[in-house]
């Protein structure tokens, strides 16, 4: 989250409480995100300030109890980070065009590095989304956020929005129900297993025959 950086106080605690109402039950922040562009040793700590206050009379800690312990006993919690691949799949990256003026690629990103993850590979992931949104009337970031949701395992997917429209985009993935054809479609563009592109280095990884193991109960 952005939380008192690119995000100024009253949209954010606007964003927490819109989320808080649609079921959300976590909300993830780190030190670094509210700094000052201009000099990142300061304004740390100042996302988690927000929360606390969004959240003020709002807590329940009644998951503490038991769910949390058990979670932690059995490792039944997944909460994938940025299913959106930090907004590429939201539409707006154009197949042989530089990336939309500030969005993530464009803003914070070199250009050696912005090529390299921009790769023909996520293009075609990213086409795959668009394809697949148009039929249904959705937006494409409705679709990445849906297919993550669906996935065994995963118990939810951290989204980061920087707008209270971008967090209603997100939340209306809940009503998706992607139809095999259209999973096996973005499986075809995204293979199981595999890194579309090099995002945490080399996938040294991509020989494993991923799936269920065989004495899983």
């Amino acid at each position: 989250m952005n939380f008192g950086g690119r995000t100024d106080l009253r949209t954010s605690t606007r964003i927490i409480h819109l989320a808080l109402d649609a079921g959300v039950t976590l909300v993830d922040t780190a030190d670094v995100y509210s700094h000052d562009p201009a000099d990142f040793s300061t304004g740390r700590g100042r996302s988690e300030e927000i929360v606390g206050r969004a959240l003020r009379g709002r807590r329940d800690r009644r998951a503490e109890r038991e769910l949390l312990p058990m979670a932690r006993t059995y490792g039944l919690a997944v909460l994938p980070w940025s299913p959106t691949a930090g907004g590429f799949l939201t539409g707006g990256y154009r197949r042989g065009e530089a990336p939309p003026p500030g969005s993530r690629f464009a803003e914070f990103w070199d250009g050696e590095t912005a090529r390299r993850h921009l790769a023909e590979p996520a293009f075609t992931v990213a086409e795959t989304v668009a394809t697949i949104a148009a039929a249904r009337g959705a937006t494409p970031a409705q679709i990445a956020v849906a297919w993550c949701l669906r996935q065994p395992g995963v118990t939810a997917p951290i989204v980061g929005p920087r707008t209270v429209e971008q967090l209603t985009d997100v939340l209306g993935a809940l009503d998706v129900d992607l139809g095999p054809e259209e999973l096996a479609a973005l499986d075809a563009a995204a293979p199981p297993g595999r890194a579309t592109v090099p995002y945490y280095g080399y996938d040294g990884m991509a020989w494993v025959p991923w799936g269920p193991h065989e004495h899983r109960w």
